[in-house]
Protein backbone atom coordinates (compact mmCIF):
# COMPACT_ATOMS: atom_id res chain seq x y z
CA UNK A 1 0.00 0.00 0.00
CA UNK A 2 2.84 2.39 0.82
CA UNK A 3 4.32 2.01 -2.68
CA UNK A 4 0.96 2.82 -4.25
CA UNK A 5 0.62 5.96 -2.16
CA UNK A 6 4.14 7.11 -3.04
CA UNK A 7 3.55 6.60 -6.78
CA UNK A 8 1.29 9.62 -7.24
CA UNK A 9 0.28 11.04 -3.88
CA UNK A 10 -0.30 14.53 -5.30
CA UNK A 11 -2.16 13.28 -8.43
CA UNK A 12 0.41 15.02 -10.68
CA UNK A 13 1.03 11.91 -12.79
CA UNK A 14 -2.68 11.19 -13.12
CA UNK A 15 -3.37 14.79 -14.11
CA UNK A 16 -0.68 14.56 -16.81
CA UNK A 17 -2.27 11.39 -18.18
CA UNK A 18 -5.70 13.07 -18.04
CA UNK A 19 -4.33 16.04 -20.02
CA UNK A 20 -3.10 13.66 -22.72
CA UNK A 21 -6.48 11.91 -22.80
CA UNK A 22 -8.22 15.30 -22.96
CA UNK A 23 -6.05 16.23 -25.95
CA UNK A 24 -7.05 13.10 -27.86
CA UNK A 25 -10.66 13.21 -26.68
CA UNK A 26 -11.50 16.90 -26.56
CA UNK A 27 -15.18 16.20 -27.22
CA UNK A 28 -15.44 13.68 -24.36
CA UNK A 29 -15.62 14.02 -20.63
CA UNK A 30 -12.54 12.43 -19.02
CA UNK A 31 -12.47 12.00 -15.24
CA UNK A 32 -9.89 10.45 -12.92
CA UNK A 33 -10.45 8.89 -9.56
CA UNK A 34 -9.12 6.59 -6.91
CA UNK A 35 -6.45 7.14 -4.31
CA UNK A 36 -4.76 3.76 -4.34
CA UNK A 37 -6.10 2.56 -7.67
CA UNK A 38 -6.33 4.56 -10.86
CA UNK A 39 -9.29 4.67 -13.18
CA UNK A 40 -10.36 6.95 -15.99
CA UNK A 41 -13.99 7.31 -17.06
CA UNK A 42 -14.45 8.42 -20.66
CA UNK A 43 -18.00 9.42 -21.56
CA UNK A 44 -18.25 8.96 -25.33
CA UNK A 45 -21.99 8.72 -25.86
CA UNK A 46 -23.10 9.61 -29.36
CA UNK A 47 -19.71 9.03 -30.96
CA UNK A 48 -18.32 6.43 -33.35
CA UNK A 49 -17.20 3.46 -31.19
CA UNK A 50 -14.34 2.49 -33.55
CA UNK A 51 -12.95 6.03 -33.64
CA UNK A 52 -13.31 6.28 -29.86
CA UNK A 53 -11.35 3.03 -29.41
CA UNK A 54 -8.61 4.16 -31.81
CA UNK A 55 -8.24 7.53 -30.09
CA UNK A 56 -8.22 5.94 -26.65
CA UNK A 57 -5.48 3.49 -27.70
CA UNK A 58 -3.42 6.37 -29.15
CA UNK A 59 -3.86 8.41 -25.97
CA UNK A 60 -2.87 5.49 -23.73
CA UNK A 61 0.21 4.83 -25.88
CA UNK A 62 1.20 8.51 -25.73
CA UNK A 63 0.74 8.58 -21.95
CA UNK A 64 2.75 5.36 -21.58
CA UNK A 65 5.59 6.66 -23.75
CA UNK A 66 5.66 9.90 -21.78
CA UNK A 67 5.78 8.01 -18.47
CA UNK A 68 8.55 5.70 -19.71
CA UNK A 69 10.59 8.65 -20.96
CA UNK A 70 10.20 10.44 -17.64
CA UNK A 71 11.20 7.30 -15.76
CA UNK A 72 14.32 6.76 -17.88
CA UNK A 73 15.33 10.40 -17.42
CA UNK A 74 14.78 10.24 -13.65
CA UNK A 75 16.84 7.05 -13.42
CA UNK A 76 19.68 8.64 -15.41
CA UNK A 77 19.65 11.65 -13.08
CA UNK A 78 19.66 9.37 -10.04
CA UNK A 79 22.63 7.43 -11.40
CA UNK A 80 24.60 10.70 -11.81
CA UNK A 81 24.18 11.36 -8.10
CA UNK A 82 25.37 7.95 -6.94
CA UNK A 83 29.02 7.65 -5.92
CA UNK A 84 31.18 5.65 -8.31
CA UNK A 85 32.70 2.43 -6.95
Amino acid sequence: MEEKEKWDSDFAKRKKIKAILDHFHSEFSVRIGGSTSVYYAIDARGTDPVLTEQRTKAAILAAHNSAVGTSVQAHAEQMKRMPQR
